[in-house]
């Protein structure tokens, strides 16, 4: 109870609807099926019933049970140690810092809690269809600083010239750094994700 939940697929009940991939809470055991779902609330559905395996559990970080992740410290204990750049999985929330540390275990390490700071996910800059899936299109933000560094940018590359437009900025700027590592530039900045608070539509010819 009280988990956050992300939703594998769109449903519709009498108690409102549900999208893919959005985020809710548990709320206690299904009261029609106890032994096989949980309660859970979204933001436009008071009440859903849900079978575990149209569930993921989101753990502090933004992680899930079974993300591949990589290991950016150093660490050595008694059942076990930790290199830099050892590759790991996540297996669930730490027993302890509960709402802060992700449990995960390691090729000479069974179960290691983890900050999230000091975990990258292994697909973050390998895959575009996995990580642009894997994360909705809500946290697909950037920072007020992060704009402030591209402008800076933009202002640099087009020193002397005439001011860029859009089209000349993207084209110059934005789509060779993505094409790097095949992702858009917010998740390139982010690559866990990054909620959005404030939405700026546009026109494009």
């Amino acid at each position: 109870v009280g988990d956050t939940v992300v939703h594998r697929g769109v449903l519709k009940n009498d108690n409102g609807s549900v999208a893919d991939g959005e985020r809710g809470e548990v709320i206690g055991r299904s009261l029609d099926e106890p032994t096989t779902k949980v309660l859970c609330k979204f933001p436009n559905c008071s009440s859903l019933n849900a079978p575990p395996s149209s569930l993921d559990l989101e753990l502090p970080g933004g992680h899930r049970i079974g993300d591949a992740v990589i290991f950016k410290g150093d660490f050595i204990g008694n059942c076990g140690s930790v290199a830099k750049g050892d590759r790991g999985e996540v297996i669930g929330r730490a027993p302890t810092d509960r709402n802060l540390r992700v449990r995960c275990k390691f090729p000479n390490h069974p179960g290691l809690n983890v900050a999230p700071a000091d975990l990258e996910l292994q697909e973050a800059y390998k895959s575009k269809s996995n990580l642009m899936f894997r994360i909705p299109a809500h946290k697909w933000g950037v920072t007020w600083d992060e704009l402030d560094s591209l402008g800076s940018e933009v202002a640099d590359r087009f020193y002397a010239r005439e001011t860029p437009n859009v089209y000349a900025v993207v084209k110059e700027v934005i789509r060779p750094q993505c094409r790097r590592q095949h992702v858009s530039y917010a998740i390139l900045r982010n690559p866990a994700g990054l909620t959005c608070n404030t939405f700026v539509s546009h026109a494009w010819s």
